[in-house]
């Protein structure tokens, strides 16, 4: 809930148009890498970019945190990148992957309203556009949680393809792992 607290209260200082051009990264070139500052867990890092590709504004990757690349204080933040792909961490490509194809096709995490919201322990990032709708379910906890998200239609977790089905109150019920994301994108309409 702090969290939620914190970013709805920056968000809100700014105008939509200033918002919806902020350049927003987890690492960058003058810090420390974000895999360095959560101790090393993977998981975290993975949360951070769900929420950094499902978020307003434009994301940025800086190079290396795709594969999993560390790094201390300037200049152990600058490592160079690593073309060998046998060092790299595959699931992380992956999954940063999914995130960027899913940023690219989804009109309502391009431009779509946004509401933030803490629930059971757990973040809800919700996009809404004309023909879409996006809700990211991020739980950065160590036990599984399970939230009550609406959705306007049927719908696809990116992660794992589970269908969602809403009753007639247009409610769903999204378990989300111990420190991971689940993020239900709706079908198109035709």
């Amino acid at each position: 809930e702090e969290f939620t607290n914190r970013v709805n209260q920056v968000r809100m200082r700014y105008t939509r148009m200033a918002n919806e051009c902020m350049l927003n990264l987890l690492d960058s070139h003058d810090a420390p890498r974000f895999i360095n500052l959560c101790g090393g867990d993977k998981r975290r890092l993975k949360n951070a970019a769900a929420f950094l590709f499902t978020y307003i504004g434009m994301p940025c990757t800086y190079y290396g945190t795709e594969i999993g690349l560390d790094g201390g204080m300037d200049p152990d933040c600058r490592r160079t990148f690593d073309w060998n792909e046998e060092n790299w961490d595959h699931a992380m490509y992956d999954h940063v992957h999914t995130l960027m194809q899913l940023r690219h096709d989804s009109m309502a995490l391009q431009s779509g309203d946004i509401r933030l919201m803490a629930q059971d322990e757990m973040v809800t990032v919700r996009r809404m556009a004309p023909l879409q709708t996006v809700v990211a379910v991020i739980n950065n906890t160590e036990e599984a949680h399970t939230a009550q998200v609406t959705m306007p239609r049927a719908s696809s977790e990116v992660f794992t393809g589970e269908r969602y089905i809403p009753g007639e109150d247009s409610a769903v019920s999204v378990t989300v792992p111990p420190m991971s994301a689940r993020i239900l994108v709706t079908d198109r309409m035709i």
